[in-house]
């Protein structure tokens, strides 16, 4: 049936949930591009908040929201619910949330534009951007080169390590008091020690340790953080006015929940929500809609031949290239839906206590995105494009 919808939780590991027909059907994703830091919107946008309310109502949700974008425009929208059920502020169409693993397609984005500058090459492996940490590693990891990091063939496994595993592995990091930076360091000269999991270059190994070691090249390399690095490379030129690091400030704002018997719990974790900051660059972003709809519109734009964005066509097109035929590229799951007219580009991402999906088509010009403030809301925000879809006569 082709690519599934794939969970990639920040916190580690692979969750394939096996989407309902009609979702295959259905999905896609992207609009033809526009640098403008906001979208222009259609003389008329579907408004799907009341079909939104029922969705997240069935699937008892504190709030969710959803959007549809095709050549550059705003066509479709919906809200439902609230930012906090504390508050029980009402959720607002440029709120932002919690982007999880769809960070990931930033990331490489990133590590993309600093390539085009001429400060590493596709070819940069670990040894060369971590000289000093390398002469430790196992040597098969020595050659592994950035772009193997950010297609998951590095080899790197998230679990397994019997010094740094899981959630368990970052609270002895975290507990050492060190930078993000050096937290990204210090994760690296762990997990680098041992053989690699799978054959360098073969196969998908999902790996958040692979993207933290992938930022820890650009650092060492640039002197930077990957924090000064995102914003300054990515989000600023852009136009990404509401994108930032860590969870969305609670106040006034939604935050993340999780559910304590049948009850929903609003959480206030602070900047990293339940992960540690060292994390950002595998998935702690988050922005509003309109934004993360920017972002993937530019990338058909440049994917279709434009070289007025971000960077070069070129780019982009190395990012979204299957070269393994492992159904995974820089930062997206891949694949191939009649309904897309071709392919399709897809992500979703969650901490646990929120949830985001993407699914972009090339070939449609369109984008369509779902976001809920809470990590159970996967099913909820396939039916959410499921109906947008629905409303634009796509499907």
């Amino acid at each position: 049936m082709g690519l599934p919808i794939t969970h990639f939780p920040p916190s580690g590991g692979i969750v394939n949930r096996t989407p309902t027909l009609l979702l295959l059907l259905a999905l896609a994703a992207l609009s033809a591009c526009t640098s403008q830091p906001l979208l222009q919107q259609q003389a008329s946008v579907l408004d799907v908040s009341a079909d939104l309310e029922k969705i997240r109502a069935a699937s008892d949700l504190p709030g969710m929201a959803c959007m549809a974008v095709r050549n550059g425009k705003l066509v479709g929208f919906g809200v439902a619910g609230v930012r906090s059920v504390r508050t029980k502020e009402k959720i607002e169409i440029d709120d932002p949330f919690h982007m999880g693993s769809c960070t990931k397609a930033m990331t490489s984005t990133l590590a993309a534009v600093l390539i085009e500058q001429g400060k590493l090459s596709w070819g940069t492996t670990i040894a060369d951007g971590l000289p000093k940490l390398a002469k430790d590693f196992h040597p098969r990891f020595h050659d592994v080169t950035i772009e193997m990091l950010l297609r998951h063939q590095g080899g790197i496994a998230d679990y397994g390590n019997p010094e740094f595993s899981g959630m368990s592995g970052f609270k002895k990091i975290t507990a050492l008091n060190l930078t993000p930076v050096a937290q990204r360091r210090k994760i690296a000269s762990i997990v680098l020690k041992g053989a690699p999991a799978k054959p360098i270059g073969e196969g998908m190994e999902y790996s958040n340790n692979g993207y933290m070691t992938a930022a820890a090249i650009l650092e060492k390399i640039t002197s930077r953080s990957w924090d000064e690095l995102i914003v300054a490379e990515v989000f600023k030129p852009m136009g990404l006015k509401s994108a930032a690091i860590g969870s969305p400030p609670g106040e006034h704002h939604p935050v993340g929940h999780e559910k304590k018997g049948d009850k929903w719990q609003a959480l206030d974790l602070g900047p990293g929500g339940r992960l540690p900051e060292c994390l950002s660059p595998a998935g702690l972003v988050h922005m509003n809609l309109r934004d993360w709809a920017t972002f993937v519109t530019q990338h058909i734009q440049g994917h279709k031949g434009s070289d007025k964005g971000l960077m070069s066509s070129m780019s982009f097109r190395r990012l979204h290239t299957d070269t393994g035929k492992s159904g995974y590229v820089a930062g997206w799951g891949v694949g191939n839906r009649t309904w897309a007219k071709g392919e399709i580009w897809t992500h979703s991402g969650s901490d646990g206590t929120w949830f985001s999906v993407v699914w972009a088509a090339p070939k449609l010009d369109l984008v369509l995105l779902a976001v809920s403030n809470s990590g159970t809301g996967a099913e909820a925000c396939d039916q959410a494009v499921v109906n947008l879809l629905k409303g634009l006569k796509i499907l």
